[in-house]
């Protein structure tokens, strides 16, 4: 007989690490979760595609609690932001909190070079995942093939965890 933690060890080396990624992208969009299953089904096909409840379960352990209020707009480097979430949510994230602009406006100070799809999602999950993000803006991998050979040595040697945004587009 199994124990639940052993179930779950094993559902969660079952799930593509694309369609997770995938998930945890289409849920900054506050999309249900049928709808994100059906988007995920259809860009990687339903082989590749996790049953609805765990869809859910990834969901709920990848999305922030954030009460702080809209953000009133106060600095250009979080503007910039807006329309990139606007049309890559489809319209169903229109605007931000104001705790999301603070970590956004950070992340631009640190790395203004990042598209700013990217920065959304890192200000979004960085509650959830500080240090592998913290590493990841720290060796900087996008910046040039030396970057990205530092930061891969370091996640290969077990000095971090690996960081993996979503694809720009």
């Amino acid at each position: 007989m199994s124990t639940s933690l052993e179930r779950t060890k094993r559902a969660r080396t079952r799930i593509d690490a694309e369609a997770h990624q995938l998930i945890v992208e289409l849920g900054l969009s506050e999309l249900s979760g049928g709808a994100i299953r059906a988007e995920v089904e259809r860009q990687l096909g339903q082989a590749r595609t996790p049953a609805l409840r765990t869809v859910q379960l990834i969901l709920r352990r990848s999305r922030v609690e954030d009460e702080s209020g809209p953000w009133e707009p106060d600095d250009p480097r979080v503007l910039e932001v807006i329309p990139a979430v606007t049309q890559k949510t489809g319209g169903l994230t229109r605007w931000i909190t104001t705790e999301q602009a603070r970590r956004i406006a950070r992340i631009r100070l640190l790395a203004a070079d990042l598209d700013p799809w990217t920065t959304y999602f890192v200000a979004r999950v960085y509650p959830l995942r500080s240090e592998e993000i913290g590493h990841w803006l720290a060796f900087a991998p996008w910046r040039s093939e030396e970057h990205r050979e530092r930061y891969n040595e370091a996640v290969e040697r077990g000095w971090v965890n690996r960081f993996t945004p979503p694809r720009s587009t």
